[in-house]
């Protein structure tokens, strides 16, 4: 006889032969923990304490619940978590264990309390992309928009009761609400002058400029400023306005979480806002005022005089379009008091077509003065359209939109306003389903950026030999220049012009005997003398004078810019299959102010400004600058960008505010960055953030550069950029499966199911920590894995994803790993036709890779495969030293059920405990016995199989409800002798009956598996022992055993 004693403690070994496993190695361990636990030592087997379901009443009793999602707030022992639900019930919820005994759960918010619903999806799982900062939450699931909430506020939302000193929230919400991005008014503010007789000042008449808005949400947040109004001019010479009325539009509210509305001005063409009003809140009558706005009674208002000092707001802030958050990204990480974003979709879309088209339309009336568009100017109008956040398209423009107005004559000035049109006929085609408003946008003027008019007298000019000139008022051959005298710029305008070599300048001339307009080039000036290009203009001696004017030309480019003019609108039934234009025409006030006088002067002419004082101001339609491009959305998958700064203890919440340049593009070898994950600040080795790719993992130094110094050491030194030095790790791991990033203590771990190994992140660098015995699995998985089809693993499972979690407590990362075929397709052991009553399943489980689903536990701290469980949780969590699960919806805690050993998520599951014998391998053996050394606790099923010189399956029993028990106590030692083959060729009857008539099992190495179903008590194993004779023509070899 010949005894082999194997114990366990080498853990699960994947990779070898059977004939070749260690005496401390496993060929399978299931539903079971190796090593140190809280009831045994290191080394031995024991079944593990179940799950403990977190009761719950705030899950709506519809359909059936699965969490996409789970993160932990260690401040204040929580864990806020998603749920997807199959009758889209989806809800957002709050475990609060900060009472371990008592736990709680919160409703935060439901898929109802949202006016657009929650929109979740079990395969765009929002998995660890959510972070808690204070009260906030923030996430994104790829699919939405990245969200945010305040958890207090949904919380007392629905628990009234809840004690917090944070306001609740008001439902439904609209989903603006809960979007990163922060909604700014959508609206242009409405101004107008008016005359206020009981103030006897006047701060209005030489104000020129545009009024804005911003919005400050309760929790810190701010939105971009505004569209802006339209263009509000000096006063006309008659003008007595002296404050202008400024209203927000009734057609919009203001969001509820909204807690400061700012109103703001801009001088002249000054681009650098200046707050002037503030509405907070927390102001009785300032909350007043906004309740009626949004009650639709009276519009929010507020009336301007010029004569307060407003706050300056930051050019940055001042020019900025819109928060530079895409609108769809795949995961986010928290760090440095910053929130990163990652793979994610820039831009829209810019419409190629429109129907918008321009006239110009004739003013019938002739007052002295008014505001019209520029004789013998042109301007193009266009359309851009916008989200609810400011983000939009290029201008959209068509030759229909270039609208050119008639010129002057000696006589009269022509007075025109632009008038612009769209048609809902192709409404579908031409606004974007993302849009919410549409922007009628101008040119500046495409002739002229700079002009003068006046009546002057004409005459010619020669030029004598000293360099002076001689004038006359006939033309002959020795004139050098046709003359203009610009006295009258002076005399109406009280400017001048003064010409200087090298430019285009021209000049053009209304003259009064005849149709013909002249211009000609401006090659010199005497005093008031411009001297033109010369020309035959007739005898000037009777026709002395005529009306001129001094123009700049200016070329138009290819890419002409593009403003906003106040004509702002919002879409109907935007987003939906009948969108369309809400307006359909409007006027755009023209550029210049035309003196009409029908006095005895006659004087009619164009001026760049009303105030003859500020005559050089020529304040176009000036607003937001909009661009032409073809750059349409953009995917910039390798790309990160991050917000600005969280000041703790302040007000100042900049999370929700991206900034245009605060972005950079990683590595493209690297492929789509999947996850963000913050690894642990090691001192040494400087704050690193890791950027997950689907090919290749980088380490990102936040605020810190990596340097070499002579000796080849790496140490870090601080950089004034957010992300300084990147790295690329080497071993090119990468993931597809975000869902498994998990991190602990600067540990990372995941899956890279396209290189086929289970990763880790150290201070040390990446490693496959499955070459640590379980290659072969992991590269037979990942490949399988690979080519099933999603839809089939959800058939299987519930789901496909790969989640994976940390147990803090035993020190094992676990690795959920979806079925790859149903459990009825599995290999079962030869011999068995029906499962036996003393077991629960007659599935082959000697090789580890089964194609079933399974939780393998990796032990990282002894670098082994401890086990692995059949449970299948949804989603894992820790909080402290407690591991969470999610099943259908509900958390549930690891380890703490020690009424219900080995039930988990409500199920029970038997320990399966898989070795060999295999001493001396070379050996043919014949099995005899088998011994166990433990707590005594009998395993249910034990299976032997061989394969020499066929299959050979023999098994032991214990059944207490049929009194079966094959299994003798030999003074703490449980001991059992095999019976023979249930497979034997040599016998007749069925397997049962051969197993007490078939030969005994003969092989070089021998499989056995201890089946326990124990529920209900701690069992455990040191060692188990296998007891052997030599086969028939083995004496000399029994020898060699015996010694």
């Amino acid at each position: 006889m010949a005894l082999e004693k194997r114990s366990f403690e080498g853990g699960i070994n994947g990779d070898i032969s059977q004939r070749l496993l260690l005496s401390t190695e496993m060929l399978n361990l299931m539903n079971a923990r190796l090593g140190i636990t809280e009831f045994g030592r290191d080394g031995r087997v024991e079944n593990v304490p179940g799950t403990t379901a977190i009761t719950q009443s705030v899950f709506p009793p519809y359909g059936t619940h699965q969490t996409i999602g789970a993160v932990p707030d260690d401040d204040r022992n929580r864990i806020i978590f998603f749920n997807f639900n199959s009758l889209s019930y989806h809800g957002i919820y709050c475990l609060d264990y900060s009472v371990p005994t008592v736990p709680v759960v919160y409703a935060i918010l439901y898929d109802s309390q949202v006016a657009t619903g929650l929109n979740f999806s079990k395969t765009s799982r929002i998995d660890r992309n959510a972070k808690v900062v204070g009260d906030m939450l923030y996430w994104t699931d790829n699919l939405n928009q990245p969200r945010r909430l305040n958890i207090e506020a949904g919380i007392k939302m629905n628990h009234p009761s809840y004690s917090t000193t944070v306001s609740t929230y008001s439902y439904p919400m609209n989903e603006s609400v809960l979007t990163l991005i922060r909604r700014p008014f959508g609206l242009p503010v409405t101004v107008a002058k008016s005359t206020d007789g009981g103030f006897s000042e006047n701060f209005i008449s030489l104000f020129a400029g545009q009024f804005a808005s911003r919005l400050v949400y309760r929790d810190g947040e701010g939105s971009v400023i505004s569209t802006p109004s339209s263009m509000i001019n000096y006063n006309l010479p008659s003008g007595t306005e002296n404050y202008i009325q400024t209203a927000f539009p009734l057609s919009e509210i203001f969001e509820q979480d909204v807690q400061v509305v700012q109103l703001m001005v801009r001088y002249g063409n000054d681009p650098n806002y200046f707050i002037i009003r503030e509405w907070n809140k927390d102001n009785a009558s300032d909350l007043a005022e906004i309740n009626a706005h949004n009650a639709g009674s009276t519009s929010l208002s507020y009336d301007f005089y010029n004569n307060e000092t407003g706050i300056a707001v930051s050019n940055e802030d001042s020019v900025k379009p819109s928060d530079n958050i895409g609108t769809l990204v795949k995961t986010l990480e928290i760090a440095d008091n910053r929130l990163f974003l990652s793979n994610y979709t820039k831009g829209y879309n810019t419409p190629v077509i429109t129907s918008l088209s321009g006239t110009a339309t004739p003013v019938g009336s002739n007052p002295p003065t008014a505001i019209s568009c520029k004789s013998y100017g042109s301007l193009q109008v266009a359309i851009r359209f916008r989200d609810n956040y400011k983000r939009s398209s290029f201008a959209v423009t068509n030759t229909d939109c270039l609208v050119s107005f008639p010129d002057r004559t000696f006589a009269a000035v022509p007075y025109n306003n632009l008038t612009w049109s769209v048609s809902n006929a192709n409404a579908l085609v031409e606004i974007p389903d993302w849009a919410t408003y549409y922007d009628i946008l101008v040119t500046k003027n495409l002739r002229t950026r700079f002009f003068l008019a006046a009546f002057g007298n004409n005459k010619y000019a020669k030029k004598l030999n000293d360099g002076t000139y001689s004038y006359q008022t006939n033309y002959d051959t020795g004139v050098y220049a046709s003359v203009i005298t610009i006295s009258g710029i002076s005399d109406l305008l009280g400017l001048g012009y003064l010409f200087q070599e090298g430019t285009e300048d021209l000049c053009r001339l209304y003259l009064g005997n005849t149709a013909t307009v002249y211009e000609l080039k401006i090659i010199g000036q005497d005093g008031d003398n411009l001297l033109l290009k010369p020309i035959n203009l007739g005898n000037f001696s009777t026709q002395p004078g005529c009306w001129f004017e001094i123009y700049t030309p200016y070329k138009p480019s290819d890419n002409e810019a593009f403003y906003t003019t106040g004509n702002s609108f919002t879409i109907s039934n935007a987003g939906t299959g009948a969108r369309a234009y809400s307006t359909l025409t409007g006027t755009i006030e023209g550029d210049v102010v035309r003196v009409y006088d029908t006095g005895f002067l006659s004087l009619r002419y164009e001026v760049m400004s009303p105030n003859y004082n500020k005559g050089y101001d020529w304040f176009q339609i000036y607003g937001e600058t909009v661009g032409q491009s073809l750059l349409g959305q953009q995917d910039k998958s390798n790309f990160i960008s991050w917000s600005n700064v969280l000041l703790q203890g302040s007000k100042t919440n900049g999370l929700s505010t991206f900034d245009a340049f605060d972005e950079k593009s990683l590595p493209q070898s690297m492929g789509a960055i999947n996850k963000l994950q913050l690894a642990t600040k090691v001192a040494e080795e400087g704050k690193i953030m890791l950027a997950i790719g689907e090919r290749e993992t980088a380490s990102l130094y936040l605020g810190e550069v990596q340097l070499v110094g002579a000796s080849q050491n790496a140490f870090v030194a601080s950089s004034p950029g957010v992300i300084g030095t990147v790295n690329i790790l080497k071993g090119s791991f990468g993931t597809i499966n975000p869902e498994s990033v998990i991190e602990y203590l600067g540990l990372v771990f995941w899956i890279d199911v396209l290189n086929g190994v289970l990763a880790q992140y150290s201070a040390a660098g990446l490693e496959p920590i499955s070459r640590y015995k379980m290659s072969r699995f992991f590269k037979r998985y990942c490949k399988d894995y690979l080519d099933a089809s999603t839809g089939n693993l959800d058939n299987i499972n519930g789901f496909h994803h790969i989640p994976m979690g940390v147990d803090v407590f035993h020190k094992e990362v676990l690795t959920t790993l979806p079925g790859l075929i149903y459990e009825n397709y599995a290999a079962t052991l030869p011999s068995y036709s029906s499962v036996p009553e003393y077991a629960t399943s007659i599935i082959n489980r000697f090789d580890i890779y089964d194609s079933l689903a399974k939780t393998m536990a990796f032990q990282y701290e002894e670098n082994k495969f401890g086990s692995n469980f059949e449970f299948m949780p949804e989603m894992y969590a820790y909080l402290q030293n407690i591991m969470f699960g999610f099943k259908n919806g509900l958390p549930y805690t690891f380890n703490t059920n020690t009424t219900n050993w080995n039930t988990f998520f409500g199920v029970e599951y038997p320990v399966r405990l898989c070795f060999t014998g295999n001493l001396n391998p070379s050996l043919l053996k014949v099995l005899n016995n088998v011994s166990i050394e433990g707590n005594q606790s009998i395993p249910n099923f034990t299976v032997a199989m061989t394969n020499i010189p066929n299959i050979q399956v023999s098994d032991l029993a214990y059944y207490s409800l049929s009194d079966i028990n094959d299994w003798t106590n030999n003074e703490s030692i449980l001991d059992a002798s095999f019976y023979g083959d249930r497979l034997d060729p040599n016998q007749s009857g069925t397997a049962d009956e051969k197993l007490y008539t078939g030969s005994s099992l003969t092989d070089f190495s021998i499989f056995v598996m201890c089946e326990w179903q124990i529920y209900d008590q701690l069992m455990w194993v040191n060692c188990i022992n296998i007891g052997y004779s030599a086969s028939k023509g083995n004496n000399n070899t029994i020898n060699v055993i015996n010694r």
